[in-house]
């Protein structure tokens, strides 16, 4: 009986060190968010308050392994004339937005409002990297993600014609 155990537990050691020494499968690959990826496409962020734009940025993404490069975060500064998370009127909130999760197709961002006295919200939203994705935070308030088609660069091939 021990050598059966002992043999059982010799082939369950080599079990989890291969599997902790193999090499990242695309399975692994996520979308995440950092300064730092060497090939970044966009993601646009749009905080719209009271059907207006609050707060517009296309923050860069990239498909890494997981928590493979430094996180980014945002921060803005929120003040609306009324209330809408319970906050008295013309509460200043800070805004807070960080990367909560990484999916294979989705970026999980976190974000809070905050006054110096409490936190009012603190949500996720998944933002994808090919499609809209849209979320009401608080009657009034919504945010809107979405792929960035980034400008295509000048047409630099055309050959100069005049002046030869």
């Amino acid at each position: 009986m021990r050598k059966r155990c002992s043999w059982l537990l010799i082939l369950a050691s080599i079990a989890v060190a291969r599997a902790t020494s193999a090499a990242p499968s695309d399975d692994s690959l996520v979308v995440s968010w950092s300064e730092k990826c060497p090939s970044a496409t966009y993601i646009s962020v749009e905080l719209s308050v009271d059907g207006r734009s609050a707060y517009s940025r296309a923050i860069p993404v990239c498909l890494t392994e997981r928590n493979s490069l430094p996180a980014a975060t945002l921060s803005t500064t929120l003040q609306t004339v009324r209330s809408h998370f319970g906050e008295p009127s013309r509460t200043p909130l800070e805004v807070d937005f960080w990367e909560a999760s990484a999916d294979p197709d989705a970026l999980v961002l976190g974000i809070s409002f905050n006054s110096k006295q409490q936190v009012w919200l603190n949500t996720v939203h998944v933002a994808f990297a090919d499609r809209e994705a849209v979320a009401e935070l608080a009657p009034g308030v919504s945010l809107k993600t979405y792929p960035k088609v980034p400008k295509e660069p000048p047409n630099t091939s055309l050959e100069r014609t005049r002046g030869k």
